[in-house]
């Protein structure tokens, strides 16, 4: 049901994971999390896939395009 994170609820980031025994929120520490990114005045030959990919990846590590933007 939960693939291909990030999820977003509203405006605000989800980050999920799976379930572990004794997990301890306190302890947890994260090596990376999404960000959202915004490009305002991006020409519209730029809103294909694979161009937002190939910025994203500039900025980053691209993982997903939001269906809004699709």
């Amino acid at each position: 049901m939960f693939e291909g994170e990030p999820y977003f609820y509203v405006v605000a980031g989800l980050y999920m994971q799976p379930w572990v025994m004794n997990f301890v929120p306190k302890r947890e520490t994260f090596s990376s999390v999404p960000v959202w990114v915004r490009l305002y005045s991006l020409p519209l030959d730029y809103w294909q896939p694979e161009s937002l990919k190939a910025i994203g990846n500039k900025v980053g590590h691209f993982v997903k395009i939001s269906e809004e933007t699709r």
